[in-house]
Parts: C-alpha cells; structure tokens; sequence
C-alpha cells in the first residue's frame, strides 16, 4: 500500500520493499470475454519483482522468487501455486497449492547476537 510505504519512509530505519510491475502489451488476437471496450485494452499490468530501498535510495531489484519468499516471510502470502521439479522425475513437473502461510523471522548480528534483545546471545534456531 502506498500509504504504508510512505509513513515507513518517514519513520526511517526501516529498509523499504515496493512492488516492481510492468506493462504488457498483450497480442492483437487476444480474446478478452465479456470486455465491453475491447479495443482500448492494448496492455495489462504484471508485477515482476520488487524494488529495494535504503532510506530514501534505489539500491535494488529483487526478481520473481526473491518477491515471493520476502513476501512470504513478512507474512504477506495467503495463497499461490508452486511448481517444482518432480522428485523421482527430472523431466516431469509438481504444482503446490498453498491454502495457508505463515512467516516469521529473527534478526541476528554477524556477531551471533540478537539485536532486538540488547545485544544478548540466543540459543541457535
């Protein structure tokens, strides 16, 4: 939402996340049912990716996956198809289909401590 990016950019400290899309012109012959105004649609929009930011700066793009898992982990996914490579058969393909997500992270310092518990160590995870 645009208005949370805005009051996260405000608060600072917080490293922002905003969605990367992009226009697709989609092909003459595509056949859009029940349209009314069929030949105004020439595009339609495709999120891509995601842009990062460091305060106020660009210094990033995340691709397809790295959007997912983020939003994953923040919580953000409540349902989605996964396609992955069948165990048994490399040629062959499984689809996922997520009914339920929940996330959850903890922050560490390259020192091993907790960050958000006043610098104490934790137990591993």
């Amino acid at each position: 939402m645009l208005n949370e990016f805005f009051q996260r950019l405000a608060t600072g400290g917080i490293d922002l996340v905003a969605l990367r899309a992009e226009i697709i012109p989609k092909p003459q012959h595509f056949d859009i049912r029940g349209e009314l105004w069929r030949e105004r649609i020439g595009a339609s929009p495709r999120i891509t990716g995601a842009a990062v930011f460091r305060k106020d700066r660009l210094v990033g793009w995340l691709g397809k996956q790295e959007t997912r898992g983020l939003l994953w982990v923040m919580g953000r996914v409540r349902s989605g198809i996964i396609v992955i490579e069948h165990p048994a058969d490399s040629d062959e393909y499984v689809g996922l289909e997520i009914l339920r997500a929940k996330g959850s992270f903890r922050v560490k310092g390259r020192d091993g401590s907790d960050s958000l518990n006043g610098g104490r160590k934790r137990g591993s995870v």
